[in-house]
């Protein structure tokens, strides 16, 4: 089993959901809400540092998150402007990186299966992908072959799920990024991967890792998890 630093983004506004809550923090189940799930598992598995990115409803979700013991809370001051990857930086800020940092995304549903397919990555850089809904295209395209990312945000009939683990040569690739104004993952990824840096694809089903960005989510999460 990998050892990791951990870090869950939890700063966007989710203003899809319409709520004035984080929409990470509604409940989905007996067991709260999605940062709820994730922050038990990732506790559980005892990893070097666990550290929940806030933004907005950061009080609501500093606390949440608080209550889990090990839990570190760090603060994004503008992540409408500076993203994910703004938020990324400010979630490692402190680390001296030397192992792996797995990056989940506090909105989202990781199942078992997938929590078990984490066992079998090495320290290396890698990304979930999956296949999507056969009514739309890919949000962010990715090509695969014999899991090695070949291809990442131009082309591909898979698309870049909610997580990624960093190896720690490429965390170094994160604060450059976002000093050029870059915003997402595969912004920064994919300049790595174009250059031949080997990144690992973690192939999952739609029922393993699964957003919850909707009142509608809420609803299919609630039935997927009862």
């Amino acid at each position: 089993m990998t050892d990791w630093h951990v870090v869950v983004l939890a700063a966007g506004r989710g203003r899809r959901m319409g709520s004035s809550r984080h929409k990470a923090l509604l409940p989905i189940c007996e067991s709260g809400g999605t940062l709820d799930l994730i922050l038990a598992w990732v506790s559980q598995r005892q990893p070097l540092s666990l550290t929940v990115v806030t933004g907005f409803d950061a009080a609501g979700v500093a606390e949440r998150a608080r209550s889990y013991p090990g839990v570190q809370t760090r603060h994004n001051p503008d992540p409408d402007t500076s993203g994910m990857l703004g938020s990324l930086a400010v979630g490692i800020a402190d680390l001296a990186v030397t192992d792996p940092v797995l990056v989940l995304l506090a909105d989202a549903v990781y199942r078992e299966d997938f929590q078990r397919a984490l066992d079998d990555l090495g320290t290396g850089t890698a990304i979930a992908v999956r296949q999507p809904p056969a009514e739309r295209a890919p949000e962010v395209p990715v090509e695969v072959s014999g899991n090695v990312v070949r291809s990442l945000g131009r082309e591909g009939d898979l698309e870049m799920a909610a997580a990624v683990q960093w190896g720690p040569r490429d965390v170094r690739a994160i604060a450059p990024a976002v000093a050029r104004g870059l915003t997402t993952q595969w912004q920064a990824l994919e300049p790595l991967v174009d250059g031949g840096r080997r990144v690992d694809a973690v192939q999952v089903d739609s029922d393993s890792v699964f957003d919850v960005d909707t009142p509608a989510d809420i609803d299919d999460a609630r039935r997927r998890l009862t």
